[in-house]
């Protein structure tokens, strides 16, 4: 253990003079130095012993022992003062309490460890800039998805990289949020990427309020939807055909749940109710099912009991067993029915559908085609119509036809058919 001058022992005496001053000097005699955190004495002493050889004030934090054995942090400071021949006289010293600061800036160092760790590591872009969309931060995946480096994007800002038909929307949000008309902005748009290249992003915008060493900035959250938007705009033209080749052939496409209490009833053998049901409820409805129903596109589709209600009463009854068959069985199901609409005579449908099941084999929806086949039934009764007169005209002129089909192959002259008509 070093032993002290006592001169240096009379100046530590003064430098932590105070609040603990009678702990160190009852210190001093067993080891003072214990009063002081062990990872703090070398800091402290050399201080101490700088101020002692240039006689200049000090000051020093460091972690002091209570006399209940706890550590505390508190700020040193120590002037010499000098007689009229300017020799030391002595010091003044005085201890500061440093605890809660340290504790508030040991929090604050956590808290941004924590923030640079999630802005680092994020999965998705993170974007800060100030109030004039200048780049002032950004993460590995921002910059991955726009292209550019960091430094790159600090001479930009974020209009700069947006798609000109979004800058105008875009900076009229921003100047709502910096105004405080809004908390937060969701926007997707299309951002340019360093190589010319287009991206779609979707971006979650907000203002992080400042604080006494920080100012207020802007915070994007980026992710990168390209391949989302491709599928969605696919998918729109598909439906766009979907949509044209059922208007061109008269076919409309169905939807319908299945309740539970229908599995129950079929598992039990029992009798179900005459068709529309209640929980029954259709899912979807395609445009052109609306058009052959006469009814107007509405944000879900009707009723059953809507449905029924423009349904031939005589048919009516034949479908229903016709679905509860398919129901029962879990197959596909073919029906034919005429539709009664208010304005205008009545209308042929054939229907065709086929049963969902789950994985415990209950039937969870039907799904379907309806086609208009009203020309269809009108061209085939113009034909009957068209037969029943011919053998009437046959029988009365007593007069008759013949059919003659022969048949492609080697069975050739064996295989035909005469029909004769009298």
């Amino acid at each position: 253990m070093v032993r002290w001058s006592r001169r240096l022992r009379r100046f530590l005496q003064s430098a932590l003079a105070g609040l603990y001053g009678a702990i160190c000097r009852a210190s001093f005699g067993s080891g003072w130095q214990v009063a002081i955190h062990p990872d703090d004495l070398p800091r402290i002493l050399e201080t101490f012993l700088e101020a002692l050889n240039s006689v200049k004030p000090y000051e020093v934090e460091g972690r002091f022992r209570r006399f209940d054995g706890e550590f505390r942090w508190f700020l040193f400071r120590g002037s010499p003062l000098r007689d009229r021949s300017g020799k030391v006289a002595k010091w003044y010293g005085t201890n500061t309490d440093l605890e809660e600061r340290k504790l508030a800036e040991e929090a604050l160092r956590k808290s941004e460890e924590r923030w640079r760790s999630v802005f680092e590591n994020s999965a998705i872009g993170v974007a800060v800039t100030d109030l004039h969309a200048r780049y002032l931060a950004t993460n590995n995946v921002y910059q991955t998805i726009v292209g550019y480096t960091e430094e790159e994007l600090r001479a930009l800002d974020f209009l700069s990289l947006t798609h000109e038909d979004y800058r105008e929307a875009n900076w009229a949000l921003i100047t709502e949020l910096v105004e405080g008309k809004r908390r937060q902005f969701q926007i997707e748009k299309k951002y340019r990427r360093k190589d010319g290249s287009l991206v779609w992003v979707s971006n979650n915008v907000s203002l992080v309020p400042g604080t006494e060493r920080v100012p207020r900035f802007i915070m994007a959250l980026s992710e990168d939807i390209t391949q989302r938007k491709c599928a969605e705009e696919a998918l729109q033209r598909s439906e766009g055909h979907l949509a044209e080749a059922q208007k061109l052939t008269h076919t409309g496409s169905w939807a319908v749940r299945v309740p539970q209490m229908e599995n129950a009833q079929r598992e039990a053998g029992q009798e179900l109710a005459v068709i529309p049901r209640v929980g029954w409820n259709a899912s979807y409805w395609s445009k052109e099912m609306y058009r052959i129903f006469g009814l107007d596109p509405g944000p879900t589709p009707p009723s059953p009991m809507e449905v029924a209600r423009r349904l031939h009463p005589e048919d009516a009854r034949y479908y229903t067993p016709v679905v509860e068959q398919a129901v029962r069985d879990r197959t596909d199901f073919e029906a034919e029915y005429r539709l009664l609409l208010p304005n205008g005579p009545a209308k042929y449908i054939h229907v065709v559908g086929h049963p969902v099941v789950n994985a415990s084999g209950d039937v969870i929806e039907l799904v379907g085609t309806a086609m208009d086949i009203t020309e269809r039934k009108r061209d085939e009764e113009k034909l009957r119509r068209s037969e029943a007169d011919l053998l009437e005209a046959q029988r009365l002129s007593h007069t008759g036809s013949l059919k003659h089909d022969i048949a492609s192959g080697e069975s050739q002259s064996r295989r035909k058919c005469i029909e004769y008509t009298a």
